[in-house]
């Protein structure tokens, strides 16, 4: 099952998320989603400041770690917008970050969604 959002990338894979459940018990599975949540906030505040900042490096090191972790739990639309940041970064093209960063937070807020009505079960 896909949940999809006004794109091609789905917002989540589950099949990612069905492999972690499968490998480990439910109270670890519940555990890496509730730091991957705590996580995630603090980085997009992170992200927020770095971007305040104009600092291009910051900005695309957080956006690389939440790339990262977002992938490895299937959050798969955050994960790319995630990657764009980190490229633009990379480029030091700050030009439309904002945008971006304001898509990172919904898509975050949707991913968060899902993820506590998969802890709610």
């Amino acid at each position: 099952e896909e949940v999809v959002v006004d794109s091609e990338i789905p917002l989540l894979d589950t099949s990612q998320l069905d492999q972690l459940r499968a490998a480990g018990q439910d109270d670890t599975f519940r555990e890496i989603i509730s730091m991957y949540l705590e996580q995630t906030r603090s980085q997009l505040s992170d992200l927020q400041s770095a971007i305040a900042d104009q600092n291009p490096k910051e900005t695309g090191n957080i956006a690389h770690q939440i790339k990262g972790s977002s992938a490895n739990l299937g959050a798969s639309q955050l994960a790319d917008a995630c990657s764009r940041l980190e490229t633009d970064a990379k480029l030091e093209n700050l030009d439309g970050v904002h945008a971006l960063l304001q898509e990172i937070q919904g898509t975050f807020d949707r991913t968060q969604v899902h993820f506590q009505s998969l802890l709610d079960e």
